[in-house]
């Protein structure tokens, strides 16, 4: 049988395109990353993960202050092994392993922008309870931190009783006030907030 070049070059073509498949593009994601109720700036070296379904596929730290860029690889479909994205595929961007952004893959070689926003909550710290006698004060000094060095301001959810007076709460109580009171104690930094029951 004689082939022709032109089949003979197809021919061989085709056997080289199947023992050497190329990688297919990965997606590009960049951005920048913004902390706290404020939107600060990141500061250089913050990790940045993509995930999906909960697995690691891609990490890499902020440069120049607040920039990241990373590459999100896509599945081999010849192989048994997931080794990126595939259709559909939920892609899951997380800062300082905090879920931030998402995006839908629908196809190999894109480049995406997706800026990252990431507010820590304040941590309260814990308050004890209360044990008073009668005509004594309830005093409760809250105390919160917050990794994002955000503006913490305090509130209690028993305003007809305890008075905010910097840096505490203050009921005075009086002689028909015996009995059990639960209040709440909130912390929040104007977006996110932790609190506590406390009992008197």
């Amino acid at each position: 049988m004689v082939l022709s070049a032109m089949t003979f070059l197809l021919f061989c073509s085709a056997l080289f395109a199947a023992a050497y498949a190329f990688p297919q593009m990965p997606t590009n994601f960049y951005g920048y990353v913004y902390l706290g109720a404020d939107e600060t700036n990141a500061t250089t070296g913050t990790n940045i993960t993509a995930k999906i379904d909960s697995t690691v596929f891609s990490s890499t730290l902020t440069t120049d202050g607040n920039f990241y860029s990373l590459l999100v690889p896509t599945d081999d479909s010849e192989t048994a092994t997931k080794e990126g994205a595939t259709t559909a595929d939920n892609i899951s961007l997380f800062a300082i392993d905090i879920y931030s952004n998402s995006w839908i893959f629908t196809g190999p070689g894109h480049s995406r922008q997706l800026d990252l926003y990431i507010n820590r909550p304040p941590v309260l710290g814990l308050i004890a309870d209360r044990t008073l006698t009668e005509t004594d004060t309830a005093t409760i000094i809250p105390s919160a931190t917050d990794a994002d060095s955000d503006a913490i301001t305090y509130s209690i959810n028993d305003t007809d009783r305890f008075i905010w007076n910097s840096p505490s709460f203050g009921w005075t109580t009086g002689y028909d006030d015996a009995g059990i009171y639960t209040v709440r104690v909130t912390a929040t930094d104007g977006a996110m907030s932790d609190y506590q029951d406390i009992q008197i």
